[in-house]
């Protein structure tokens, strides 16, 4: 049996009228009295630092400081084991060196680029920093060459690809287009209608769905705020040594392949970022 002393509970009725009474009495002493209420202030805050924190405060400051960017990146390769039989092994390696190619080049950019310094000058006409514009522009080409190449490496090759009626991707490829054959029959069209490029499928987080787009080179006609869930290597140098100048059997030979198992897992992520998105732009 428990020593702890009994607690005496009062019955909700006594708490009301006991609240009641209270509240009676604050209005009585409002309306007696409303010159004594307490005045709420706001506490000051003090703070260490009341400077803000500026890149720039003269117009002096702007020309005798440069800025100098910390932008060096260090991107690792990945390794992708390319499993495909519609590919020669001659044309999975020259594909995977020129990917390393890229890896190599983009960090040479990064270093470069983290050691430019700028100056904005004030006197006379501003002056443009074509060094800078150049390497960063480099860069955007080479990422995005790095990234694309990732995912058309991951999406390829699965020797035992399958689609179900129920998986992610046909229900959502079925929304979109009507059916699962009206998306494939467009995708194949834009393979098809690339020069050197890039076939996707991608999800417009602006629109709210998914879409087919063709991206030129690496850096042209990327759509802004699309996330890739198919990607396509149109590029001459991923079939042409094994299909010449025959795009077709190509691509229907990868999309043979295409690991469903890995864009359904694209789908659900970029779904779930894209409900955040969504919730922060209402």
């Amino acid at each position: 049996m428990s020593n702890k002393p009994a607690i005496n509970h009062k019955p909700k009725q006594e708490f009301n009228r006991i609240a009641d009474e209270a509240f009676k009495e604050v209005i009585n002493a409002l309306k007696e009295k409303p010159q004594k209420l307490p005045v709420v202030t706001k506490p000051e805050v003090v703070l260490e630092n009341k400077q803000p924190n500026v890149v720039v405060e003269t117009k002096e400051e702007v020309q005798q400081t440069p800025v100098k960017l910390d932008e060096a990146i260090v991107v690792a390769k990945q390794q992708f084991d390319l499993k495909t039989d519609y590919l020669s092994d001659e044309t999975k390696k020259a594909h995977l060196e020129l990917y390393q190619d890229y890896v190599d080049a983009f960090n040479k950019n990064s270093a470069e680029l983290d050691g430019v310094e700028t100056k904005v000058s004030t006197t006379g006409a501003p002056k443009a920093n074509p060094e800078l514009h150049s390497l960063i522009q480099d860069g955007v080409y080479n990422m995005n060459a790095i990234k694309l190449h990732e995912l058309y490496f991951a999406n390829i090759g699965d020797l035992a690809s399958v689609i179900t009626m129920d998986s992610i991707p046909c229900i959502r490829f079925t929304n979109e287009w009507g059916t699962f054959n009206d998306w494939q029959h467009e995708f194949i069209a834009c393979c098809l209608s690339t020069r050197n490029g890039w076939a996707i499928t991608g999800y417009d987080m602006f629109l709210q769905k998914y879409c087919n787009y063709i991206i030129d080179l690496h850096n042209i006609s990327v759509p802004v705020g699309v996330i890739p869930v198919v990607v396509m290597d149109m590029w001459e140098h991923a079939y042409y040594s094994d299909y010449q100048n025959e795009k077709l059997p190509y691509v229907f030979a990868m999309m043979k392949q295409l690991n469903w198992n890995v864009v359904e897992k694209r789908m659900l992520a970029v779904e779930k970022a894209a409900a955040m998105f969504s919730s922060m732009n209402k």
